[in-house]
């Protein structure tokens, strides 16, 4: 997503489907973030809460495996996108994610929000369009 697209906030409030939609896309999207490589120059543009929060979002879906079947930690999630993206781990990204979910108002409005309304206006990858550097 290019940085000067713009688009309008609906403002009800989000309904069940549009959210399960989100997430379901924010899930795929983060997959195909962990298949970076550090090598491969990708860089996260946005803050690191955003950041921790879809990994948290992801890791709540349980549905990114490791190698032997069993659904990713948290951490393990936080530790991979953060290589993937060659930004710096947080020290504690458990207490990011707890305090990503406690923004409110509307200058601060959590990622997952920000990301169901780019869905509904229809953002082909808004996950992607804070990453930097991806076939550059």
């Amino acid at each position: 997503m290019e940085r000067d697209q713009m688009y309008l906030a609906e403002s009800e409030a989000i309904k069940a489907p549009q959210r399960r939609e989100a997430r379901q896309r924010l899930t795929e999207e983060f997959a195909n973030l962990l298949r970076l490589e550090p090598q491969d120059g990708a860089r996260w543009t946005g803050s690191m809460t955003d950041l921790v929060e879809a990994a948290h979002i992801v890791y709540e879906q349980g549905r990114i495996c490791d190698e032997t079947g069993h659904a990713c930690s948290f951490g393990r999630l936080v530790s991979r996108a953060c290589r993937s993206l060659n930004v710096k781990e947080p020290a504690n990204p458990r207490r990011t994610a707890y305090k990503a979910r406690q923004r409110k108002g509307i200058r601060r409005e959590s990622f997952f929000t920000r990301y169901c309304r780019m869905v509904e206006a229809q953002v082909a990858q808004p996950l992607t369009g804070e990453i930097t550097g991806i076939n550059e």
